[in-house]
């Protein structure tokens, strides 16, 4: 995520107004993109929509410089490409949850009642938010901004809470599932300590700068 310099300054609740606004934005695109998908340049002309609607722009953002990759941005590194970044405290994070929605993703192919393929796909949903707000955490331009990783870290504790929930009901639906969905459990609530922790760090880091 590249980010103008100014924003390193913003606190959590800066960053979450922007994220808030980003996902307006997203919700925007994709309700207009069926009106324009035939036509060329479908991205600008949804872009220019965008601009009548003062909601949708960026805090200290310059819409003459936004381009057609607004959406669809190419990005020149990998952060997985990184030798350093299975040494992040955020890395355990990611791997962590990878391997539990892993283990969702077996259980939903081979366990799970097929009435209840609904409700378990809505978990694996929740998985892939939460991992996608892992992989943010170990972008290491973000380590400069200590606001956006306390905000996603809020978001991504109320996501792993919600994963908590519904599998907690999911028990009820599948009772043979009992012992391994309380087994998920307790690895997600170990793992939302550490993030708790990686939190406070990072508030504590912030409050001595």
């Amino acid at each position: 995520m590249n980010m103008p310099d100014n924003r390193k300054s913003w606190n959590e609740f800066d960053w979450e107004r922007e994220l808030r606004m980003d996902e307006s934005r997203i919700h925007y695109y994709f309700m207009e993109l069926p009106h324009f998908i035939d036509l060329p340049g479908e991205e600008e002309i949804i872009l220019k929509q965008m601009k009548l609607n003062p909601e949708l722009i960026s805090m200290n953002d310059n819409w003459d410089e936004i381009g057609s990759s607004m959406f669809f941005e190419d990005f020149d590194e990998d952060v997985f490409l990184s030798d350093d970044w299975v040494q992040k405290d955020s890395a355990k994070l990611y791997t962590q949850l990878s391997r539990l929605a892993s283990q969702w993703n077996m259980a939903f192919a081979s366990e799970i009642a097929p009435e209840l393929r609904a409700e378990a796909m809505h978990i694996i949903c929740l998985y892939g938010r939460a991992m996608a707000q892992t992989s943010e955490l170990l972008d290491a331009n973000n380590e400069e901004m200590p606001g956006f990783i306390i905000c996603v870290g809020k978001r991504l504790h109320a996501g792993i809470n919600l994963i908590i929930g519904k599998l907690t009901e999911f028990i009820g639906h599948q009772p043979d599932m009992e012992a391994q969905i309380k087994s998920y459990i307790n690895h997600l609530q170990s793992l939302r300590e550490k993030l708790l922790d990686l939190v406070a760090a990072t508030r504590e880091k912030q409050d001595k700068n």
